[in-house]
C-alpha cells in the first residue's frame, strides 16, 4: 500500500498528486506554527491523499519518522525547509532519498560553494559575513561590484545586488530585516550571511532527476530577473534557447554538482549565470518553484511531479530525452502604492491569472511573494511562448497610487 511522507506542507504538489496518488496515501508533516499561519488544517481535510496532517516540529530537529509511518514507502521534501527533514527520515526508514550530508550541504550556501568549488564547478568569489564591517570589507574586495544574500533562506528572500557607490550598511540593513512570516516558526532560523562578486550574464537554472546519483532526466530552463537591487525572478523559458555546446555545458557542471554534494535521489533546481561562462549561483534539493515544473510538464509531455513520487518511492519512472514543444511564464509586478485600477482582458494565447484587486497594497518587490499574477503559454519554442505572455502582460491595465499609502 502506498504510504508517502511528506516534510513540509506544499500545497501544489498535493493538489497535482491528487490525479495519480490513491485517497489518503500522504502523512505530512508541518510545523505547529505554520499549520496555524497558514491554514493548512483545512487544505488538508479537503485534499483527496492527505490521510493526516502530522503537527510536530521538524525543522532544525534530530531525523524522526511520524508514529505509524515506519511502513513509508517513499518520503520526499514538499517545501526548501523540509529538505534535511526528508533526507534525514529516508535513511532512517531506508528508503531513497538524497543523503543527510548532501541536504546539510544544499540547505547552507557557504557549504555548497566549499564543495562544490573544490570539484572544479565555477563559483563567483565569496565570504561569510556576520556583521556590516565584514560586509563592507568584502564588498570592497569585489570592487564594489557585490551581492549579499542569506546563507539558508528561500525565494530570493533578502538578496541585495550592489553597485559602486551604494550603501553597503542600507543593504545589510534590509537583508537582515526581511520577515518570511508563512514559512518560518516563531522560534526563528539560524542566520548565515555571505558576500558575493557580482556576476553580470543571462542567468539559467537546470532541472534535473537524479537516481543512485546519475541525472536521468535534465533540462535548461533561462530566467528573467527585476531590475535593480533586489534579484527576483519575473520570468521563466522552457527549455532555454542554448546552442548544444551550451546545454551540455550545463549539463556537465550539474553532474559535477551531483557528485560534489554526494547527492543520491531526488530533484535538484540549480541555478546559473553565465558570465564569461556558466557560475554557480546556488542549488535547491526539492521540486523547483515558480511554475517551473507546470513548464517542464507543457515542454515535455510528463507530470514531473508523479514522477518524483515514483522516483522516491524507488521506481524507475519513464522519462523523455528532449522537449516537443516550449513554454513560458512571465510574473506581474506594478510600483509599491494601493491597487487602484486593475483589468487583463482575455487573450487567446496565454492563461493569466491575476492576484491584485482594486484596494490591495502592493508592497516594493523583495521576494517572489510580492509578485501579483502570472501569464502562463506554450507555443512551438520556448521563445514563441515567451513572445506570447510578454504579449499578455502588455494588455494588463494595472494602477497603484502611492499618496493612498501616506
Amino acid at each position: 500500500m502506498t504510504k508517502v511522507l511528506v516534510y513540509g506542507y506544499a500545497k501544489a504538489l498535493l493538489d497535482a498528486a491528487c490525479a495519480f496518488l490513491p485517497p489518503a496515501s500522504v502523512v505530512v508533516v508541518e510545523e505547529p506554527d505554520l499549520v496555524a499561519r497558514r491554514g493548512l488544517a483545512d487544505h488538508a481535510a479537503r485534499c483527496p491523499v492527505v490521510a493526516r496532517l502530522v503537527v510536530a516540529e521538524h525543522m532544525g530537529a534530530a531525523p524522526a519518522v511520524p508514529p505509524g509511518c515506519a511502513d513509508a514507502t517513499g518520503v520526499l521534501p514538499g517545501l526548501e525547509y523540509g529538505v534535511e527533514s526528508a533526507a534525514g527520515a529516508a535513511e532512517l526508514l531506508g528508503l531513497p532519498g538524497a543523503t543527510s550530508g548532501a541536504a546539510r550541504i544544499l540547505r547552507d550556501k557557504a557549504l555548497l560553494r566549499e564543495a562544490t568549488s573544490a570539484a572544479g564547478v565555477p563559483n563567483p568569489a565569496w565570504a561569510e559575513v556576520a556583521t556590516p564591517g565584514q560586509a563592507r570589507a568584502a564588498v570592497t574586495r569585489f570592487g564594489g561590484h557585490a551581492v549579499l544574500k542569506p546563507a539558508n533562506r528561500q525565494a530570493s528572500l533578502g538578496v541585495q545586488l550592489l553597485g559602486p557607490g551604494d550603501s553597503v550598511e542600507e543593504a545589510w540593513r534590509r537583508m537582515t530585516g526581511v520577515e518570511e512570516t508563512a514559512f518560518v516558526p516563531h522560534r526563528g532560523m539560524p542566520a548565515r550571511y555571505l558576500a558575493e562578486r557580482r556576476l553580470q550574464g543571462q542567468e539559467y537554472s537546470t532541472e534535473a532527476f537524479v537516481r543512485d546519483g546519475e541525472i536521468v532526466f535534465f533540462n535548461p530552463t533561462l530566467k528573467r530577473v527585476a531590475p535593480g537591487p533586489n534579484p527576483v525572478e519575473i520570468g521563466h523559458v522552457v527549455p532555454a534557447p542554448l546552442g548544444g555546446p551550451e546545454a551540455a555545458r550545463l549539463r556537465e557542471l550539474t553532474v559535477r554538482l551531483v557528485a560534489a554534494t554526494g547527492y543520491r535521489t531526488g530533484v535538484l533546481h540549480a541555478e546559473w549565470i553565465d558570465d564569461g561562462g556558466f557560475h554557480l549561483v546556488e542549488c535547491a534539493g526539492r521540486m523547483p518553484g515558480d511554475g517551473i515544473f507546470d513548464l517542464v510538464e507543457r515542454a515535455y509531455g510528463f507530470s514531473p511531479v508523479r514522477a518524483f513520487v515514483e522516483l522516491m518511492c524507488g521506481a524507475a519512472p519513464a522519462l523523455p530525452g528532449a522537449a516537443r514543444a516550449g513554454a513560458a511564464v512571465r510574473f506581474v509586478t506594478a510600483p509599491p502604492g494601493r491597487v487602484a485600477h486593475a483589468e487583463w482582458p482575455p487573450y487567446e494565447g496565454a492563461e493569466c491569472v491575476l492576484t491584485a484587486r482594486p484596494g490591495d497594497v502592493v508592497r516594493e518587490l523583495r521576494s517572489s511573494w510580492d509578485r501579483l499574477g502570472h501569464a502562463v503559454a506554450t507555443g512551438r519554442t520556448g521563445r514563441e511562448a515567451e513572445e506570447r505572455v510578454v504579449k499578455a502582460v502588455s494588455l494588463l491595465s494595472l494602477r497603484t497610487e502611492e499618496e493612498a499609502l501616506r
